[in-house]
């Protein structure tokens, strides 16, 4: 089983990597042949180019093929990333193209335009291609040996919209190399210019001109031109040995290239010849400039010539060391080329041993050694490997970190010191830092703000920040801009919530931030941050899509219950908006899971491990959106075990699951009620059931970025170890989102059923009868004890006097008496002296007991109505109980008691 869950899940996988391969994402297509640099040279050696739209800077493109055999061409594919069959035609195909950075571009639209046709870019003509779904493909071509009566430069852009975004191409500039060139009088010819023979070698070095106005025409070329001169410079200087008659052809058919240190060649057009070496050892050598690749003669420098048509070579250089200067100010310092340059270099351009040049004659007489050269930039002395006594060598690939102020110094004792400056500024686009600062495709929870952070290299800057291609430069301006677009009228992204800043300056460069949110859904847009100059523009763009939270048909909440509503088992649901789900699989390539949370303390998996817990719950894997409680009782007997690879409906969730469901056989004594259970798992009192359905989202869409779900699902609780097989597939660093950690309160509560725990199970009707009989035994006795209770306190009541424990006292026993007697008998007072127990007449006299006239009752009313029913005398022992005060003469007898006998 678990092969086939494997099996299932990687098919699953493959089935939403092809639904991503052909998404609704709108974006530029990767042509696997496409070039991808900066600078691109169309040479003999490559004359053609294939560009896409998914550079995200400037680029050029040289046009530089001489050959009469090749044909050259470029090009530059506009097309978008494979979309969906049902996917409808773009909206807009645009071919936007200027002249030159000063001016401003033109777009021209050819959706509904027929399939193939040419589009006029000013001095470009541009060919193009449609497809109506996909884009257009645009070429710009040149036959071999094409006339350049106008130089063919000039920038072109696309861009492309579905409706919704819009996707635009950073600019492609052509320059015509080949025009420039073709200006300066390279045509063959036989001419001769004469200069003396033999040469001092305190004349060197010796300076020679191809032609009179190459230096002027040169002056007026593009600052670009300076960096590609030497890969299209039509002429090359040469030696040829001469011999009696020889002619121009001949000479330049047979002359040796110059070799390096030997002399240099200016883009001007200038050769310096550095020394007398070469004609010390080559003695009557003429010195040729001649066409590159054709041996033609432009034109030859020699000592001596006869004729005229042609004329004929008669003698050429050689070297006297013992002859005089022939020279000027031959004791100084002289410079020979001019002191102060200045070079434009575009920024990232690849140079071909490119030299800062400075030419200069030593004083006649003076040693090689006595003179020193030193080079400085910005004022730090240089000591590389470029560092020569004529020239200095840039780096190979142009940055901003060459530019700046070059000095060489030149000293000698006996001359003045002579100073050349070179002035280097490297210009071009701005350029970003990093360009991967935004993603291609970055994916944001509804609800949550998307934020991006781009710096800018130091140079001059204009920054916009777009949304679908409506640009603004500042916050409030482009806010403004997205609510008045009439394509944007009544749509989610014409409320956009966009704020963005721009912060630095040319000098430290520039920081853009930029903040969207929170994003509602639908509010999926194309957010671009583009940097433009005269030079050019870079731009970094990027596709936000909005992953909508869950939504419920049937919300866990329905099903909650506060009071005498779980003595029954109960089911609890929660499913999913199909639509929805729809949407998270086949537009964002999200794989959504669905499960359970008891208590936010044990996830499903948790719960259907533990042998005790489990017995409470039901849950059948192919249905998550469901599961069953008894709070009072384990549900009946099921399968000991039950083992399903599933996927949720709509192929959702993913992975095999096994979950146990222990049988009512599982433990050998009753576990009690789920409360008890719970009480005793949390050493508290458990009093609610908290049913949570957790929703969490997986991206399965490599190409998409976003921010992981906080959370650990191994925070949840120690013991928790998902399946292997998931743990791989559905990782915490692809979750998007988790609903346990849901911040808007509504959702979360409907997400949550609470169901209240009763305190005791509920018996059945036989049980019932018997706690009421028990019932009503208890209040019998209660009763009982309560009129026992009763007579205990009020037995004694109406006793004035306990005579039979007096009498048992003074040794008389009554009841004997009357047992013995069988009858009353009369009183008769005993003889002797008075016990201890009579007392005294109330007058103070003493009397016998008994006596009617002792006089006792005197002070007493003795009417009726003064006794009670017991024959007690009412208020006998009160206060003041109608007794006269008198005063007793004689003391009465310690321990007397009067008493009255019942």
């Amino acid at each position: 089983m678990a092969i086939v869950g494997i099996v299932i899940w990687v098919c699953m996988l493959l089935q939403f990597s092809i639904q991503i391969d052909s998404s609704e994402l709108l974006e530029f297509f990767k042509s696997p042949d496409a070039n991808s640099e900066e600078s691109i040279y169309l040479d003999d050696r490559q004359p053609n180019v294939i560009l896409d739209a998914l550079s995200q800077t400037s680029r050029y493109v040289y046009f530089l093929v001489r050959s009469p055999l090749s044909t050259q061409y470029a090009r530059f594919d506009c097309k978008t990333a494979p979309r969906p069959s049902s996917a409808a035609a773009l909206k807009e195909i645009r071919l936007c193209c200027r002249e030159d950075t000063t001016k401003s571009a033109q777009c021209h639209r050819l959706e509904g335009m027929p399939r193939q046709g040419i589009v006029n870019c000013g001095k470009l003509n541009v060919k193009y291609t449609l497809w109506s779904r996909e884009g257009a493909s645009f070429n710009i071509s040149f036959a071999p040996s094409t006339e350049r009566p106008v130089a063919y430069n000039g920038l072109i852009s696309c861009a492309l919209s579905d409706g919704e975004a819009v996707i635009e191409s950073n600019e492609i500039e052509f320059r015509d190399a080949l025009f420039y060139v073709d200006q300066l009088n390279t045509q063959s010819s036989n001419n001769v210019l004469l200069r003396p023979s033999p040469l001092p070698p305190t004349d060197f070095p010796l300076k020679f001109e191809c032609g009179t106005d190459f230096a002027t025409k040169m002056k007026d070329w593009p600052s670009w031109m300076t960096a590609v001169w030497q890969k299209v410079v039509p002429f090359e200087w040469a030696f040829c040995s001469v011999e009696d008659g020889t002619a121009p052809a001949g000479c330049a058919s047979a002359s040796t290239p110059v070799n390096v240190g030997e002399g240099i060649t200016t883009m001007y057009g200038s050769f310096y010849l550095l020394n007398a070496q070469y004609l010390r050892s080559h003695s009557n050598s003429a010195i040729v400039c001649r066409q590159r690749n054709s041996l033609n003669p432009i034109v030859i420098y020699a000592s001596a010539v006869k004729g005229d048509s042609p004329p004929k070579i008669t003698s050429g250089f050689s070297i006297d060391d013992n002859a005089s200067p022939s020279v000027e100010n031959s004791d100084r310092l002289v410079a020979l080329s001019p002191q102060s340059l200045h070079f434009e270099f575009l920024d990232g351009t690849i140079l071909n041993n490119f030299q800062l040049q400075a030419f200069y004659r030593r004083p006649a007489g003076a040693a090689v050694e006595s003179t020193s050269a030193v080079w400085y930039k910005d004022g730090q002395q240089l000591s590389d490997a470029g560092v020569q006594d004529y020239a200095l060598r840039l780096p190979d690939k142009v940055s901003r970190a060459i530019a700046g102020e070059y000095k060489l110094e030149v000293t000698n004792p006996n001359s003045p010191a002579l100073t050349f400056v070179f002035n280097i500024a490297v210009i071009g686009p701005p350029k970003f830092q990093n360009v991967d600062c935004m993603d291609d495709l970055f994916y944001v929870m509804e609800g949550d703000t998307y934020r991006t952070e781009c710096n800018i290299n130091p140079g001059s800057s204009a920054v916009k920040v777009g949304v679908n291609g409506i640009e603004g430069q500042t916050t409030q301006d482009l806010r403004r801009r997205l609510s008045n677009a009439l394509d944007l009228a009544n749509k989610p992204i014409s409320q956009l919530e966009i704020d963005f800043s721009v912060t630095g300056d040319d000098k430290q460069g520039r920081k853009v931030v930029v903040s969207v949110g929170p994003l509602k859904p639908s509010q999926n847009f194309r957010l671009s941050i583009k940097a433009a100059n005269g030079n050019g523009q870079s731009q970094v763009a990027g596709t936000i899509r909005v992953v909508p939270k869950p939504s419920l048909t049937t919300s866990p909440s329905d099903f909650s219950c506060a009071s005498a509503c779980d003595q029954e088992p109960f089911f609890v649901r929660c499913v999913l908006d199909k639509a929805v789900s729809v949407k998270w699989s086949n537009t964002f390539g999200i794989l959504a899971d669905q499960g359970w949370l008891l208590n936010r303390m044990w996830t499903l998996e948790e719960i259907f491990k533990d042998s005790q817990l489990a017995p409470y719950f039901q849950f059948d894997p192919a249905d998550p959106t469901r599961i069953g409680v008894s709070p009072l009782e384990p549900f009946p007997k099921m399968p000991t075990t039950t083992t399903t690879t599933t996927s949720t409906t709509n192929g959702l969730s993913t992975g095999s699951s096994e979950h146990n469901q222990p049988s009512s056989e599982s433990y050998t004594s009753s576990p009690g009620t789920l409360k008890q259970l719970l009480s005793s798992r949390t050493s508290r009192q458990v009093d609610s059931l908290s049913l949570e359905c957790r929703v969490r989202l997986f991206v399965n869409n490599s190409r998409a970025a976003f921010h992981p779900a906080r959370g650990d699902d191994s925070a949840l609780a120690p013991t928790l170890l998902l399946d292997r097989k998931r743990r791989e597939a559905l990782s915490d660093s692809r979750k998007i989102y988790d609903s346990m950690y849901e911040q808007d309160a509504e959702l979360s509560k409907t997400l949550t059923a609470t169901r209240s725990l009763s305190t005791e199970p509920v018996e059945p009707a036989l049980a019932n009868l018997s706690w009421i009989l028990a019932v009503v035994i208890s209040i019998i006795i209660v009763l009982a004890v309560i009129a026992l209770s009763v007579w205990l306190c009020t037995r004694d009541r109406g006793e004035s006097y306990n005579a039979y424990r007096k009498e048992l006292k003074i040794g008389n026993d009554p009841l004997l008496e009357l047992k013995d007697n069988k009858s009353f008998q009369p009183f008769e007072r005993p003889e002797g002296p008075p016990v201890p127990a009579n007392r005294y007449s109330l007058n103070g006299d003493s009397v016998d007991v008994g006596s009617d006239e002792d006089g006792e009752l005197d002070g007493y009313n003795t009417d009726i109505g003064t006794f009670n029913e017991e024959a007690s005398y009412i208020g006998a022992y009160s206060k003041n109980a109608g007794i006269p005060h008198t005063t007793y003469a004689t003391k009465m007898p310690p321990h007397s008691d009067h008493h009255t006998a019942v």
